[in-house]
């Protein structure tokens, strides 16, 4: 773990091995469980995901924006509309997903896979701006634990709640603005939805401050204030957490399962992001699992350098971690009561995405 401003340099060639390992370990264990999806079926998980993202950002678009008329939005860049689509569609297709074992089979569900995509774009946004800005990143963290998101839950807010105080240099980024929107949004669809379950939302409140309290320590410098066991278990409360709140935002409940599929669906894609960021993570110094629990502490700095990465890749420490991810997206599909249809490709077409396996190939 570098914490001194170094970054890694990483030769190409141990880069290009390092991401070929993942990928085919990745693929190896997905094929085996049954869990890669054709290339037809792919291609229109897809089709259906993109048609659903821009539906879903006419409607977040019209609410953060309500006065606006003949509503036009312009992105710094054309990704950035692509990537509001899908996480907005990532979103409401996991809350479809563990949708799957109510009894009522349609209970909320249209309304809350529009909550949860608009819960999965503003957790997606938070962790953009502290990727990206790392020091504005922590003064909106902040913002957020002095706004008080527990009460937020429980007690419906004004509008502009969330934007009130905001720091000038917060209110000045363009990224930040929009990001606080839709967290604004967010809630407000929360208060609309489960407006008579206040233990709904107090459940929802707690976890977005478990979930704020684990981006925090994520990205506290130096790291080495953290034991390995808290770091570990804060790389794994960062993509758990997300999937928790979803299942809680579909279901009106928390499940008394454990672990839970929403928990099992995360941690699938914990060890999948971990993976997939392996050689960037050794580069800039961020918190990775895989790395953590088989090195653990490399000396006082927390230095990783060529030869763990060399080491990792000669070790079974890929294709267990694999493994793992794989085992624990069958098992979460399972307990959702998921058989691997149609209707839940769009989930299994965005995993394969994330994870970087072509079905074409």
């Amino acid at each position: 773990m570098l914490t001194g401003g170094a970054r890694l340099k990483i030769p190409e060639r141990l880069e290009s091995a390092i991401d070929n390992a993942v990928v085919r370990h990745l693929k190896t264990e997905f094929g085996d469980r049954g869990l890669l999806l054709s290339s037809a079926d792919f291609a229109i998980a897809e089709m259906k995901t993109a048609a659903l993202g821009r539906r879903l950002m006419t409607s977040v678009l019209q609410q953060c924006y309500p006065t606006a008329d003949g509503l036009t939005v312009e992105f710094e860049f054309a990704g950035d509309i692509a990537r509001i689509g899908a996480a907005l569609a990532f979103g409401a297709v996991t809350s479809n997903l563990l949708a799957s074992s109510l009894s009522d089979g349609s209970h909320r569900q249209t309304t809350a896979g529009f909550l949860c995509g608009t819960f999965n774009l503003a957790i997606g946004l938070v962790d953009g701006v502290c990727d990206a800005e790392p020091a504005i990143g922590e003064r909106l963290l902040d913002h957020f634990r002095g706004a008080d998101l527990i009460g937020a839950a429980e007690d419906r807010r004004g509008p502009g709640w969330l934007q009130a105080g905001l720091p000038l240099v917060l209110a000045a980024d363009a990224g930040v603005a929009f990001t606080v929107s839709v967290t604004e949004a967010f809630f407000e669809n929360l208060h609309g939805i489960y407006a008579h379950e206040a233990d709904v939302r107090r459940i929802v409140g707690e976890q977005l401050a478990d979930a704020l309290e684990a981006e925090t320590a994520s990205m506290r410098r130096p790291l080495t204030e953290l034991s390995v066991e808290r770091m570990v278990e804060c790389s794994r409360a960062t993509s758990v957490l997300p999937f928790e709140i979803i299942e809680v935002l579909t279901i009106g409940a928390r499940t008394p399962a454990a672990p839970s599929a929403g928990t099992l669906l995360g941690d699938a894609m914990w060890r999948i992001d971990d993976l997939v960021d392996l050689s960037d993570d050794a580069r800039s110094g961020a918190l990775n699992a895989v790395l953590l629990e088989a090195f653990g502490r490399r000396g006082r700095h927390d230095h990783y350098d060529l030869a763990d990465l060399q080491a990792l890749l000669a070790s079974s420490g890929i294709a267990s971690a694999a493994a793992e991810a794989a085992d624990c997206l069958r098992n979460g599909l399972r307990l959702a009561g998921v058989v691997v249809r149609d209707d839940h490709h769009a989930f299994l077409q965005f995993v394969q995405r994330y994870a970087g396996l072509d079905p074409s190939s």
